[in-house]
């Protein structure tokens, strides 16, 4: 690859191009280095393991679905149309990363600092999402469900998505998958919103409302506008 003349963004951007292609658990810290056109010696004065690398790759991915949660919080509106709209949106955010978050939650545990931040990151993430179901709750919006047990769930289903979709020629596409492809990540996103809302309205009815509101005031495409992946995560894999 052609280098940018800074050592640790080729050696990230290599590392997720090899991430999206092979999974990370079958890449080498040697491929990373060959494909990034460094000598091993010189991948190690920057990242001392895969580990580091990812956690390196994580702590800018956390960022995004943690920056649309406070936009969509920032902007307002019912318990319900956020939850709708952060699901979306989180979808499409997992969707465009070039590793399986399924593979990183069993890898990045290993007491370093990167993983520290990234599970630090994501218990905020959760306590997000889980107040906003309690606000629900609490309104009379949602039914009497437990917030967090209902975070996590939401959360999952959300990181399951991103194990069967992904992207044509990404690690994780397999021959029982072959339907994927007909699916956009925004499609994904709003049947699971949809599914999610249908559960735990009051009311279901109301879910045409939530949609409609979503959409009337563009919201999901202005928020994900406004939270650029880095280049480093997206450019190679694009």
């Amino acid at each position: 690859m052609t280098g940018s003349g800074d050592p640790r963004h080729d050696v990230l951007a290599a590392a997720g191009k090899l991430f999206f292609t092979k999974g990370v658990g079958a890449t080498s810290m040697a491929e990373i280095a060959a494909a990034a056109g460094l000598q091993p010696p010189s991948l190690y004065y920057w990242f001392r393991n895969k580990t580091a690398i990812l956690g390196a790759l994580v702590a800018e991915a956390n960022r995004v679905p943690l920056g649309m949660v406070a936009r969509v919080n920032e902007i307002g509106g019912p318990p319900g149309a956020r939850l709708w709209t952060i699901i979306c949106l989180d979808v499409m955010a997992l969707s465009a990363l070039p590793f399986d978050i399924n593979e990183v939650h069993r890898m990045v545990d290993d007491g370093s600092p990167e993983a520290a931040t990234y599970w630090a990151e994501r218990q905020q993430l959760i306590r997000e999402v889980e107040a906003i179901v309690a606000e629900g709750v609490v309104a009379g919006e949602f039914r009497p469900v437990d917030p967090r047990l209902t975070a996590l769930s939401v959360l999952a289903s959300d990181e399951g998505s991103q194990n069967w979709h992904r992207p044509a020629g990404g690690a994780g596409t397999g021959p029982g998958d072959e339907g994927a492809a007909a699916y956009t990540p925004r499609q994904i996103g709003e049947h699971l919103a949809d599914l999610t809302l249908r559960g735990l309205a009051v009311r279901p009815a109301g879910l045409a409302s939530v949609r409609a509101r979503t959409q009337r005031f563009g919201l999901l495409q202005q928020i994900a506008d406004s939270q650029t992946q880095p280049a480093v995560v997206s450019k190679d894999i694009r």
